[in-house]
């Protein structure tokens, strides 16, 4: 048998399974790995990603482990191994957030999987990882991560060894048709890291004074999908980009006119779609759909998200996996969340007003993009005063107890 003839197979029965012909555990004899995540940057009007995306706010269940040990808020400011200062080896501009990497098939086999992160380091993981670099009180730059796992691959139905509450988006990620993995004593349906990293890619939102926005890849690879999302906490709207190649002008930001349960059904199902045409099943699709449902689509804000290449993935997060897979699918998202040069302008005005009693800005509505947003405006000050109250208002979030700050 030929190998195009093969791989026609492999991939007819992989099509076959994501449209829900098949279920992926009747198809014992194909060992296929998928993985899904997503990053978040913020850019400011010239499509520059800023730093202190270190913050975050939703935390992750007690059982997951992190860098950070024992009584630590994993991943935030107040993490031992990351007190970034600007334009340090330590700055951090985007931060990595829950890829999963599911197996199907190759019940009662071993695999070590290796995940690389030249530009970033992996903050947090489950299950237990047999080896990760750098080593714990060891980072002298956000750079060279890596982490393996050695896995046992169990039944479809093999009893998880860790229960989480009600509502938990961990859950989101469990529903699939995987196969178990078993590591130790614990049991999970997937691998799980999250991380934070320095990098760039090629695209990029730029904004101008008249509200036009460009959008940018800067590649000569096709960006397969992009959507502009914009929620205001009562409204919302969602446009599909369709694939970028090269640049794209928009008027402007359109009017959020759609009610919260219209909007987000329609942004759900938009990307929903998006992420099965990448490769993924149908289930997976709508597990991340829902495991980021208020990061993507109700968080107050402007963003665009976009659905990476593969090969732009891979350069990202070098996978190895052994015993090699049948096929290996990986679906990951960029979410830029667009600072426009009309909201730079309102918020150096409104602090400018502030000047005596920098508190009297809140910033809680930028929730954990409050550093970000606060670097950002501080590249754009001329006024010595605003630069030193923007200066205090970076000071207290590492002084305040809670996140988002006042």
């Amino acid at each position: 048998m030929s190998q195009s003839f093969q791989k026609v197979i492999t991939l007819s029965a992989a099509l076959a399974i994501s449209q829900g012909v098949v279920r992926a555990d009747d198809r014992s004899d194909m060992f296929v790995v998928h993985e899904w995540g997503t990053f978040t940057s913020l850019q400011g009007a010239d499509g520059r990603n800023q730093e202190g995306m270190h913050h975050e706010e939703e935390r992750l269940p007690s059982f997951v482990e992190g860098r950070c040990g024992d009584g630590l808020a994993h991943g935030d400011a107040k993490c031992a191994d990351f007190m970034p200062e600007p334009k340090s080896a330590l700055a951090v501009t985007q931060k990595m957030e829950t890829p999963v990497i599911y197996f199907y098939g190759g019940e009662g086999q071993k695999a070590d999987v290796t995940v690389q992160f030249p530009n970033g380091l992996i903050t947090q993981w489950f299950p237990a990882a047999a080896a990760f670099a750098p080593k714990i009180g060891q980072v002298d730059a956000v750079a060279q991560g890596s982490m393996t796992w050695q896995v046992d691959i169990k039944g479809q139905n093999e009893a998880l060894s860790h229960q989480v509450e009600d509502g938990n988006s961990w859950l989101y990620a469990r529903d699939v048709d995987a196969n178990a993995l078993t590591v130790g004593s614990s049991t999970e349906r997937f691998i799980f890291y999250r991380g934070l990293a320095q990098f760039d890619t090629p695209f990029r939102v730029e904004s101008d004074p008249s509200g036009q926005l460009r959008i940018i890849n800067g590649s000569h690879e096709k960006v397969p999908a992009a959507f502009l999302l914009g929620f205001d906490g009562q409204k919302g709207f969602v446009q599909a980009l369709g694939p970028i190649a090269g640049e794209r002008s928009l008027p402007g930001v359109p009017t959020a006119n759609l009610e919260r349960d219209t909007y987000l059904k329609t942004a759900q199902r938009l990307v929903q779609s998006s992420l099965e045409e990448s490769g993924l099943y149908k289930k997976e699709a709508l597990s991340m759909v829902k495991t980021w449902e208020h990061s993507y689509f109700l968080t107050p804000g402007l963003r665009v998200l976009y659905v990476l290449p593969r090969t732009w993935t891979d350069r990202l997060l070098p996978l190895s996996v052994k015993p090699e897979p049948k096929d290996t699918v990986r679906t990951l998202v960029g979410r830029i969340e667009v600072m426009t040069r009309q909201e730079e302008i309102q918020s150096l005005t409104a602090m400018t007003k502030a000047l005596d009693k920098i508190t009297r800005f809140d910033m809680r509505p930028w929730g954990r993009l409050q550093e970000a947003k606060l670097r950002r405006l501080l590249t754009l000050s001329r006024d010595e005063k605003l630069t030193k109250s923007l200066q205090q208002a970076l000071s207290l979030l590492n002084t305040c107890k809670d996140f988002p700050c006042r």
